[in-house]
């Protein structure tokens, strides 16, 4: 689905509520910001006194239109968005907020007339990428001849999307040539040159092309901050770039960026903000491992944020290179930095846990040891905490850059270049009562942590403080864990990283409703040290997402199979119809059971017997299947020559 987020830009804030100096809070902020508040048509559809500020019209949805059930535009409904999902009703989250934070991100929607709109596209969205690609790609396929124009540009993009996650630029380069052609809305405008610009760039690696591309588009875009971002990685020099992205931090209030030599890199970024001596005290853990390259960059950025009341916790991971003396001369410099070692390599999570133990400030954040934070960043995350005791954590957006502080696309491109960023996340003291720890593993704790601090205090504890604008620079670095294809943040939608949040919402769900329930085992590929080969009696292969049938379904082969004495492992095969949707709770029940494991694609698998539930779903192959030892040819192939259903 194409996201419609695009900002309004700083005109908003020419109107008479600045003369008043009134200062903008973040729900207010957010409103302003998006397309989905008119504050004219609000006015006149709700006669309200038309000498109201647009300030205050989106003060006035937020604490008495929405609880009227008025609608704050023509395109966003409160009444069906709350109907539709009752979960943001029930946590009494103001509906649009609610849309913007979190809900167009999971892929909700604004309105019925949206919903029934995009329905067939998002279908097919959550096909391509949650591991059905080549069903998906043969609808795309047809629709690249469809005289819907909507049609045609949602192929492109899909198609475009693709192409650049899996780092095929020439493709990419033809796919956002047809979206130019295409765009007819302000929306589609955006994705078109967005895409277009760095199509260009990554297919001919030519700054010079992506400036000339852009250079008509600027009296149009100049306000928009993607289109800054986008025009500062088109100056081929440094200090042009730098100067180019200061107007988006000093355009909202932030100090400038400054460098210590050029040419421009990560590695020389500085910056100087108003300093706050006072204060509560911030713990900021920092695992370290073989980072000798970035660290530098990482800590001094740290050490000249304006909010001075730090204590900077390094967990050096066992590291092999000059990354541990490197910390232990920035200890020297500045008394707020304490080394932690770890006696020998756990991974991230599980340093950050060791720094947790140790940390005494009244609030807590991680730092990634290749990242680089604005100077500003960790003060305005923590004001908002200080402003509204209600909330119990914020996060900020950041943007992925080369050395060089060319900004790329996030791995899945969309309308956005900068995004949540989950490690970014600064909470409370008191959390850390309720959540204890992160779990140890080499992925995805990140989300699993906010996902239960979120279904403890509710979503509305978690506040994303300007979502537009990048307070962290990290480093895009396509090695990394979360580039590799076995954990590979694509496996989001159809893979590890997708089982293990299916399992942790269905643990959420048990311990709240069933207290003291069983602790349901996650994949193993998500542990540090894990054997290269597993092994069961029984692959069950299933759609999860579909309860089991009670007289001869999934669910009663597990449990007369593990009465057998023998263990079953379970592999999700979704349908076309049923990408995207939550597992049934008769995953938890299977998995709860003694001997019961989840499988996921690529996992090398001994297994003396293969079953699979509906042998309809093997018309759609999977992206990834288990790699059977036992049976080479594959499960699609073996059960086409073989009876799937054995008698029960």
């Amino acid at each position: 689905m194409i996201k419609r987020i695009i900002k309004r830009g700083l005109r908003y804030f020419q109107r008479p509520v600045c003369e008043k100096n009134k200062a903008f809070n973040q729900d207010t902020l957010c409103l302003l910001l998006s397309p989905w508040f008119d504050p004219i048509w609000y006015q006149k559809n709700y006669a309200l006194n038309p000498q109201l500020t647009w300030c205050e019209l989106a003060e006035h949805y937020l604490t008495q239109g929405a609880m009227a059930k008025w609608h704050p535009s023509a395109e966003f409904s409160t009444t069906w968005y709350w109907d539709r999902y009752p979960d943001v009703y029930l946590a009494k989250i103001n509906p649009l907020l609610h849309y913007l934070r979190h809900g167009h991100q999971e892929g909700r929607f604004p309105s019925e007339q949206e919903w029934q709109r995009y329905k067939p596209y998002q279908c097919v969205s959550d096909a391509l990428w949650g591991g059905l690609s080549h069903s998906a790609f043969e609808q795309l396929t047809l629709w690249q001849s469809s005289a819907d124009q909507q049609e045609r540009f949602i192929t492109y993009y899909e198609q475009a999307r693709w192409a650049y996650s899996h780092e095929k630029w020439k493709q990419y380069y033809v796919c956002a040539q047809k979206l130019s052609l295409l765009a007819q809305d302000k929306s589609q405008q955006k994705i078109a040159w967005l895409f277009g610009a760095f199509s260009l760039y990554y297919h001919a690696q030519d700054k010079a092309a992506m400036r000339d591309y852009l250079r008509p588009l600027r009296e149009q875009w100049q306000q928009d901050i993607d289109f800054q971002l986008a025009w500062a990685n088109a100056q081929s020099d440094g200090q042009q770039r730098l100067a180019t992205l200061n107007q988006v931090y000093l355009s909202r209030g932030f100090a400038p960026l400054a460098t210590l030599a050029y040419p421009l890199c990560l590695g020389t970024l500085t910056s100087q903000a108003s300093a706050i001596e006072d204060g509560p005290l911030v713990s900021v853990i920092i695992p370290l491992y073989n980072a000798q390259a970035t660290i530098d960059a990482a800590l001094r950025g740290l050490t000249e944020q304006s909010w001075r009341r730090l204590e900077i916790i390094v967990v050096d991971d066992a590291s092999s290179d000059q990354s541990l003396a490197k910390v232990q001369a920035w200890c020297l410099r500045d008394q707020r930095i304490k080394l932690h070692r770890q006696p020998s390599n756990q991974g991230a999570y599980a340093a950050r846990n060791a720094g947790l133990l140790i940390a005494t400030g009244d609030f807590i954040t991680t730092h990634d040891a290749d990242d680089w934070s604005h100077p500003q960043k960790i003060a305005t995350q923590v004001q908002a905490l200080i402003a509204e005791p209600q909330l119990m954590a914020t996060c900020c957006a950041w943007v992925r850059v080369q050395d060089d502080l060319f900004i790329t696309q996030n791995w899945q491109p969309s309308s956005q270049l900068a995004h949540y960023s989950h490690s970014s996340l600064l909470f409370r003291r008191e959390v850390v009562s309720i959540l204890q720890a992160w779990q140890p593993l080499r992925c995805a704790a990140d989300t699993d942590f906010i996902r239960r601090l979120e279904a403890h205090y509710g979503e509305q504890a978690l506040q994303i403080i300007y979502p537009d604008i990048p307070l962290a620079f990290a480093l895009d670095d396509r090695g990394s864990l979360t580039r590799q294809s076995e954990i590979h943040v694509r496996t989001v939608y159809f893979g590890v990283r997708h089982i293990y949040h299916q399992i942790r919402q269905l643990q959420r769900f048990l311990d709240k409703h069933q207290p003291g329930a069983f602790t349901l085992p996650i994949p193993q590929q998500l542990f540090p040290h894990h054997p290269a080969i597993s092994s069961v009696d029984l692959l069950i292969v299933a759609d999860f997402t579909q309860s089991s049938d009670q007289e001869n379904g999934w669910l009663k082969l597990v449990k007369q199979t593990v009465a057998n004495q023998q263990s079953v492992g379970l592999f999700h095969w979704p349908s076309l119809l049923t990408c995207g949707r939550h597992f049934s709770l008769d995953y938890a029940y299977a998995l709860a059971e003694q001997g019961v494991v989840p499988i996921v694609g690529g996992q090398l698998l001994h297994c003396d017997q293969v079953w699979v539930a509906d042998k309809e779903l093997l018309n759609c192959p999977v992206d990834s299947q288990p790699q059977l030892i036992n049976f080479p040819e594959g499960i699609t192939e073996k059960m086409s020559a073989h009876q799937s259903r054995p008698i029960l």
